[in-house]
């Protein structure tokens, strides 16, 4: 290590130790000791701990600008990267943008694929705030291509591209991708590292792609913790309505809708919200019968989705089309042969129910098996 250049690291961060609150003085100290002796890792540790507590972000760019990018090349650069964003979080959008790019330029790409992404993932949330959408699609297009070279990928470089996926497709209104990728997301990170106001944004965004998108299975979310943090708060009609729709519970649906007005992109989507209801209805109806029973009437169907008659055989043609039913209609009889319903996650309520149907089924076969042990005294040897 170049004699001149320690005593200027040395000289800085005795400078810095001294103007800092009294609590981070003792970072500094051992900055300056891990740095002299070398000790790469330790130093690179020790500035992650410092980096991530929230109180330094004043002055993590003076430190990243003058400490850190001089040694950048010894550390790890996966987390070079990391310390890198976390000092650009003072910064405007502008400013950080400039210093990604000039970033991700002393980034070889072959030889360090897991940083070189890390920084373009993060080029990508800027262009995203920046409204092109045109160039955060190109950049998610390439990272995706890097990650699927990478032999092991870490964590935190699945969460920032899940991360900046789900918001690019928030933006271009693509809700079942949106809800796909925010899932990916939110499997990636520690929840308690997210802030209370994130982990209820996400979760009205996810129940608002979960109703509007083509999703007819809800059961991920429901499942989700995130989504029950909606419960208690002024939103909590919001994961009522959507734990409704997910059983094609029409009552309940019918009193949530008072509360519609709370969130213009539903509001504007009211004839969209009856129809998927009433298609959940028919999953729901079709799901609480046995296999060998599946033949129903369009008078049962419109009567368990409210609707008239004439619209039932339309409303089965969707259900058809988008593959939650397989089956075969009678249009003369007025009936439908259903064959398959389309596999579900199961809620609680679901799962006691078919708890309950096998209970009857094993009563059936046991009776059965009565029945033919008695028929059969005398004849079975």
């Amino acid at each position: 290590m170049d004699t001149e250049m320690a005593v200027s690291m040395s000289n800085f961060l005795q400078d810095q130790a001294a103007r800092a609150p009294e609590q981070f003085q003792e970072y500094y100290f051992a900055m300056e000791d891990l740095y002299e002796r070398k000790l790469w890792k330790q130093l690179t540790d020790k500035l992650i701990q410092f980096f991530e507590t929230p109180e330094t972000i004043p002055l993590r760019l003076d430190l990243y600008t003058n400490f850190v990018s001089a040694f950048r090349s010894n550390i790890n650069q996966l987390k070079a990267v990391y310390i890198a964003l976390k000092a650009f979080e003072s910064c405007s959008n502008e400013e950080a943008f400039r210093n990604l790019t000039q970033l991700i330029e002393g980034i070889d790409e072959e030889k360090f694929k897991d940083a070189y992404v890390y920084a373009l993932v993060a080029i990508g949330r800027i262009k995203l705030v920046f409204n092109d959408l045109d160039a955060a699609r190109d950049i998610l297009i390439k990272s995706d291509k890097l990650i699927e070279r990478i032999d092991y990928v870490e964590n935190i470089i699945h969460a920032s591209y899940y991360s900046v996926s789900a918001d690019y497709y928030k933006a271009k209104a693509d809700y079942a991708q949106y809800y796909r990728h925010c899932l990916l997301y939110l499997s990636c990170v520690d929840l308690e590292q997210l802030s209370r106001m994130e982990i209820e944004e996400r979760a009205i965004d996810l129940s608002v792609a979960a109703i509007l998108g083509d999703i007819y299975n809800f059961g991920e979310l429901l499942l989700h913790p995130v989504f029950q943090v909606l419960v208690g708060t002024h939103n909590e009609w919001l994961h009522d309505l959507v734990v409704a729709m997910n059983v094609g519970d029409l009552a309940k649906f019918e009193r949530l809708m008072a509360h519609i007005n709370k969130i213009p992109l539903l509001q504007s989507s009211v004839g969209l919200l009856g129809q998927k209801v009433r298609l959940m209805a028919l999953i729901e109806l079709v799901f609480q019968l046995p296999p060998n029973q599946r033949t129903l009437t369009f008078h049962t169907i419109a009567k368990a989705t409210r609707i008239p008659s004439h619209e039932v055989e339309l409303l089965i043609m969707r259900a058809l089309s988008v593959g939650l039913i397989t089956g075969v209609i009678d249009q003369v009889a007025q009936i439908v042969n259903i064959s398959s319903v389309q596999s579900r996650i199961l809620n609680h309520a679901q799962v006691a129910s078919m708890e309950t149907r096998l209970r009857e089924w094993n009563q059936n076969i046991h009776s059965l098996s009565n029945i033919v042990e008695a028929s059969g005294k005398g004849v079975f040897v």
